[in-house]
């Protein structure tokens, strides 16, 4: 059982964050299509892979990219911009600001678990109390 499970794991790591198919996956870890598919559709890769790719700090990454790509081109081309990129520039650069301003609930719930941790072994009382309280405001965040 703790076999299957490491390989569940490898799969749907292998499922995010790669292009391969799922038949290249099973190849790859010894498992049938079929296993493959049904891992897949019990845990909702699909939706984990998508939230995944658009998360913030993705999302703001390939924004600054894009940002990159445009004045790059310019530079390579020894021009100035010309309006249709600097208008693409302050729309991508609203986005980021958008996007950078959002609280990331991921991030806060690690940075509140490794303080909960913290926290236990020297008042666990407490920690069952801010708990509560850390995943209320979770909850008014999302």
């Amino acid at each position: 059982m703790a076999k299957e499970n490491k390989k569940r794991k490898l799969a749907l790591t292998l499922y995010k964050e790669s292009d391969l198919t799922q038949k290249e996956i099973a190849d790859q870890i010894d498992v049938t299509e079929a296993t493959i598919s049904k891992w897949a559709h019990e845990g909702n890769w699909k939706e984990l892979k998508a939230i995944e790719t658009m998360s913030p700090d993705k999302l703001m990454r390939e924004l600054y990219l894009q940002c990159d790509k445009i004045i790059e081109t310019a530079r390579d081309e020894s021009r100035a911009l010309n309006s249709k990129e600097a208008d693409a520039l302050v729309k991508l650069s609203t986005a980021i600001k958008s996007l950078d301003k959002r609280i990331n609930p991921s991030i806060v719930y690690g940075v509140f678990m490794r303080f909960g941790k913290f926290t236990k072994a020297i008042d666990p009382e407490f920690t069952k109390k801010l708990t509560q309280y850390q995943n209320d405001f979770i909850m008014t965040e999302l």
